[in-house]
């Protein structure tokens, strides 16, 4: 019977407003849309640019490291393969999803001020992301400025933007 076994059961659940409940709360995050739609936007960039981050790795491992030990085709190590440059493209994009976020996230902690408002900002976190997310950009643009002219480097546009800002400047 379990924990609350006494309280809920399985067959006395709604299933229906489990999944409208999924839908509208967790993915959609209606009710802080409701709220603020600042808010909302800011952390739909940094929740989703997170959550497809997670997918994209998953994708990148079996691509690059589980497809290569059973003997297929090592996608991941050729350049300028179109599935590569797609997961180019999404990394950049992601990436970008999370440091617009965080960069909404600190504006929205300037405006706050000493208000009441102040409660729902995370600063550390929100600045340590931000951080992460910045020299991400940094080092793949570094990388990118060294090689420069290699085939399939077109779909990492945050990237070459780095490149192009950095390109010329002494690695020391």
């Amino acid at each position: 019977v379990g924990r609350f076994g006494d309280l809920w059961r399985r067959d006395s659940l709604d299933q229906a407003a489990l999944r409208q409940t999924l839908v509208n709360e967790v993915i959609l995050h209606r009710t802080l849309f409701s709220v603020s739609p600042f808010r909302w936007v800011r952390h739909q960039l940094m929740f989703w640019g997170f959550g497809l981050m997670v997918f994209l790795e998953a994708g990148r491992v079996a691509l690059g490291e589980a497809f290569p030990a059973f003997g297929w085709t090592d996608l991941w190590r050729q350049p300028g393969h179109p599935l590569r440059l797609a997961f180019d493209f999404a990394y950049d994009l992601t990436g970008l999803m999370i440091v617009a976020g965080c960069t909404f996230a600190l504006v929205f902690r300037v405006s706050a001020g000493q208000g009441v408002e102040r409660k729902y900002a995370d600063t550390p976190t929100t600045l340590f992301l931000l951080l992460v997310g910045l020299t991400g950009f940094l080092v793949e643009g570094a990388r990118m400025a060294l090689q420069a002219g290699a085939s399939g480097e077109s779909a990492s546009f945050v990237g070459l933007a780095v490149a192009a800002l950095i390109r010329g400047v002494s690695p020391a």
